[in-house]
């Protein structure tokens, strides 16, 4: 994460959310989601871009 990088520059919850809906257009994720009670959690992504259609897919997974 960026806990070493100054306060004004970190990615706080609110950041983050507004990120995944305004750059990836998750618009069927909610805060509570990816606020995660403050715990913190690995997550692994998925990408998959369909070669015929040019589709793409990304998942995070916990």
């Amino acid at each position: 994460m960026d806990l070493d990088a100054p306060r004004k520059q970190r990615h706080t919850v609110k950041r983050i959310f507004d990120r995944l809906i305004d750059e990836h257009a998750m618009v069927d994720v909610s805060y509570q989601v990816v606020q995660l009670r403050g715990t913190m959690v690995t997550c692994f992504p998925f990408a998959l871009r369909l070669s015929f259609s040019d589709k793409a897919v990304h998942r995070a997974v916990a």
